[in-house]
């Protein structure tokens, strides 16, 4: 039969030698004598005249028109666009109502569906 040789290797570790601290230390940095700061806050105390705070200006509002629309006719057998126009508006179920207020946006979503709802102006 046939032997088989087995050999084996010696362990070798490499151990790296330490680094000299004296050589890895750098020289400290001079620090610079802290300058008193209670005496530099203290002038500039006094050097600071009080601020003219300018008052924002309010212009008088205009009082905002409103309106009141009511869902008043249901939006099935109609196009799925003008359910969308009747959820932007905020109405959600027949008979309900919202005020909202009469700008040109609201005049046109209401124009889209003016065959659902009805429209009062409110004071």
């Amino acid at each position: 039969m046939a032997e088989t040789k087995e050999t084996t290797k010696p362990a070798t570790t490499t151990k790296k030698a330490p680094a000299s601290s004296a050589a890895a230390k750098k020289p400290a940095a001079a620090k610079k004598p802290a300058a008193p700061k209670a005496v530099k806050a203290e002038a500039k105390v006094e050097n600071k005249q009080p601020e003219k705070v300018a008052e924002p200006k309010v212009a008088a509002k205009k009082a905002v028109k409103q309106v009141k629309v009511t869902y008043t006719k249901s939006v099935i057998g109609y196009d799925k666009r003008q359910a969308k126009v009747l959820e932007s508006l905020g109405l959600k179920k027949l008979h309900s109502s919202k005020v909202l207020p009469d700008n040109a946006s609201t005049r046109g979503m209401i124009h889209k569906v003016a065959h659902l709802v009805t429209v009062e102006e409110v004071k």
